[in-house]
């Protein structure tokens, strides 16, 4: 007996933009086609951004001061160190966000900007 394979699932994004177009198919639109590699990356910016612009400033500030310094921070003193001008409590919490929404990623028992990251904002 064959089995059948599963279709396709389709992107959430194509979903809503079908919503959005009267029915059109997203990829038939080069303006949306074009586009359409962004949905992978949603979620990051989404997490980047927070609830807040003060978030959105702390996090990114926190990934710049890790792409500048070109190399893995420790994941506990030394991490905390070198952002000196956060609380601590926030400190913690903008860096366990970014280490949850793949942002950053445990190199041991270091931490570092995701190779996700990387690949689409970083470098």
């Amino acid at each position: 007996m064959l089995e059948s394979t599963p279709p396709a699932k389709e992107p959430e994004a194509a979903r809503g933009l079908a919503t959005r177009t009267g029915g059109l198919d997203p990829a038939s639109v080069p303006e949306l086609a074009a586009v359409a590699d962004l949905e992978a990356v949603y979620p990051l910016l989404r997490a980047l951004v927070g609830r807040s612009s003060a978030d959105f400033q702390v996090r990114v500030a926190v990934l710049e001061c890790m792409v500048a310094s070109d190399r893995p921070a420790p994941a506990s003193r030394d991490l905390d160190q070198a952002r000196y001008w956060l609380l601590l409590e926030k400190r913690e919490r903008a860096i366990r966000a970014l280490r949850q929404s793949g942002w950053l990623a445990r190199l041991g028992i270091s931490v570092r900007p995701s190779t996700l990251a990387h690949r689409h904002f970083l470098g």
